[in-house]
């Protein structure tokens, strides 16, 4: 379920006065270590030439509809939207964290962002004065992370995707990640990436041309991971960033005409047994 908007969507916060503005806001740590997700800080930047919280400074941030819950978001460089990571874990990613196993819900690897003083500021008077502690009652931080908007919708569908697989073990034609069955026997997993379904060279053992090759990263590679991982292929072939793939229509070529290739999904998988 991609994430909607409310038509009233930007409001200001008054209270929310600007203090000494921070740095950049990006963070050096580790991973966060109370729940096991996907969101890695990343490293500060060493020099700042523009105040990226300054929409907060004048108190101003927005609501969106992601899955049923109205999450607030905050605005850096005038226009990208943030979510508390906190915040998203707590209202949207919970039930995904406590139905899914660890290595699903690690598989994509999504930037976070420390947030500024002044940002902390005023996702504490969203909390207090707009939503009642809905949040929680612990203080918002410079600890705390923020994560862009985008990709938080983006690791709802992919979760919500695992959830759904993993569960009801079904493919459709409207699938677009799963597995193909090659000729009746062998099992290959694929992800749709503009309307084209690519599959991993790999299985094939250097028999593809690499000139009809495209790299996947990012969220395409990690639906392509997830398949992967269920049908229990090795760490050491899927821990890179990125993965050679080939499109369903050039790898055709490489079997004969009456070589079936079939949707499929597998009856048993080889992640950790789904609570």
């Amino acid at each position: 379920m991609a994430g909607k908007e409310s038509e009233a969507d930007d409001e200001l916060d008054p209270l929310a006065n600007p203090g000494q503005n921070n740095k950049d806001g990006k963070n050096s740590g580790t991973k966060r270590q109370a729940v096991p997700t996907s969101f890695s800080p990343r490293p500060q930047a060493k020099m700042v030439t523009v105040i990226q919280d300054e929409q907060s400074m004048m108190g101003r941030f927005g609501w969106y509809e992601l899955a049923g819950v109205f999450v607030p978001r905050i605005f850096r460089l005038k226009s990208d939207s943030f979510v508390s990571v906190r915040i998203a874990e707590r209202l949207i990613f919970s039930r995904f964290f406590q139905l899914l196993p660890n290595e699903v819900v690690i598989c994509p690897t999504i930037h976070s962002y420390r947030v500024t003083e002044v940002e902390a500021r005023l996702l504490n008077e969203i909390n207090t004065r707009h939503a009642e502690y809905f949040f929680g009652k612990d203080t918002f931080t410079t600890k705390d992370l923020v994560v862009k908007k985008d990709e938080v919708d983006q690791y709802y569908q992919f979760l919500d995707m695992c959830s759904r697989k993993m569960i009801l073990k079904k493919s459709s034609e409207k699938d677009r990640r799963g597995f193909l069955r090659i000729g009746g026997t062998s099992d290959v997993p694929y992800t749709e990436v503009e309307g084209i379904k690519y599959l991993p060279v790999f299985y094939f053992e250097g028999a593809i041309d690499q000139s009809m090759c495209l790299t996947l990263r990012g969220w395409d590679w990690a639906h392509l991971r997830f398949c992967c991982k269920v049908q229990g292929v090795k760490d050491e072939l899927i821990a890179s960033d990125c993965c050679e793939s080939v499109a369903l229509q050039d790898l055709r070529e490489y079997f004969s005409l009456e070589t079936t290739f079939v949707e499929y999904w597998p009856a048993k998988d080889y992640i950790s047994r789904v609570v």
